[in-house]
């Protein structure tokens, strides 16, 4: 294809995306790469106060910090940054685009089947996949890797209200927004099983370290495959405050954990679930108000290389981290 056809394929597509309110792979990729450096940001920001605020003391940064680790708000404001950095990486994308925050993303009804479906894959993939963190991070300790639980301070019913808000509702809703928002409807148009899995990956990746791995790469391609189905948002933000709500709920209710033989029976439970509901979306269900057609086809700003080459900075700066991460727990 000669550079004036190039052009005007782009042009065309650009013009149509533009008028429908359409994002591209570009636009996908390049949210995702806004979204880690703010991420980045907003941790740095948070490292400097908690630098500032023990000089003040004069005491080292590492004992302050574990002072605070002691302090419920603290994990207020561990917890809330995370939400804070993707409404910072939103707002930055549509001044950027010129556009509405959330316009483009399809907060619209969808069929109720597809939240039921949502919520028993959810409880699925706690009860059925979550020991693969643990299972992985054991793997890493066999080469020195040895990092602390953050455990949340989850023993009272004040507290536990406050984290379905903070650790579950507001995770839920932005990192839908941003991954099954922004990211999905930006690769809608690319091959399906491209989509979902690529989906999964970004999401493990976002997370940037060792100890959510496997188990959120899972829960990713999880969370895709129902927002691709369903074609509105909801779905997989239901599943997801579902997937966060159960694990908050377990730690109130069974703080010693559960008997060998109950972990067992429901581990075999949450596979089946699990299997079960992905084998209905995949091959039972032809729903297909998930799917977009793309008016020009091929176009230079909707390719699998051009969400690549706007997403190479924020995959590269998650890898970055996930590997410091890995660096600085081994032998601890």
């Amino acid at each position: 294809m000669d550079n004036k056809n190039k052009n005007n394929e782009r042009g065309a597509f650009a013009e149509y995306a533009a008028q429908n309110n359409l994002l591209t792979a570009g636009d996908a990729g390049f949210t995702f790469t806004a979204a880690t450096l703010s991420s980045l940001v907003v941790a740095l920001i948070f490292s400097a106060v908690i630098y500032a605020l023990a000089a003040a003391k004069g005491i080292s940064p590492a004992e302050y910090s574990s002072s605070l680790e002691q302090k419920f708000v603290y994990y207020l404001f561990s917890y809330g940054l995370s939400s804070v950095s993707i409404l910072i990486a939103i707002t930055a994308f549509s001044v950027y685009k010129k556009t509405k925050p959330f316009s483009p993303l399809p907060f619209k009804k969808f069929r109720a089947k597809y939240a039921a479906v949502g919520i028993i894959m959810a409880a699925g993939l706690i009860f059925g996949f979550s020991e693969l963190n643990n299972l992985f991070v054991s793997l890493l300790g066999k080469i020195g890797y040895n990092k602390p639980d953050m455990t949340l301070p989850n023993e009272k019913w004040w507290q536990l209200i406050i984290w379905l808000v903070l650790a579950a509702a507001a995770p839920a809703f932005f990192e839908e927004v941003l991954f099954r928002g922004y990211i999905l409807e930006g690769l809608k148009g690319l091959s399906a099983p491209f989509v979902i899995l690529t989906g999964g990956l970004l999401f493990s990746l976002f997370h940037q370290n060792p100890q959510q791995t496997p188990y959120q790469f899972i829960c990713g391609a999880a969370f895709f495959l129902v927002a691709y189905k369903s074609g509105s948002l909801w779905p997989s933000v239901i599943m997801h405050f579902t997937n966060n709500a159960i694990v908050l709920f377990a730690d109130f209710f069974f703080k010693e954990g559960f008997s060998s033989a109950a972990t067992i029976a429901l581990t075999a439970i949450g596979i089946l679930c699990f299997a079960g509901s992905a084998v209905y979306l995949l091959f039972f269900d032809k729903n297909s108000d998930g799917e977009r057609s793309i008016p020009v086809k091929n176009s230079p700003n909707h390719t699998k290389t051009r969400f690549f080459i706007y997403a190479a900075v924020g995959i590269a700066a998650c890898l970055l981290m996930w590997f410091t991460d890995l660096i600085t727990y081994m032998g601890a």
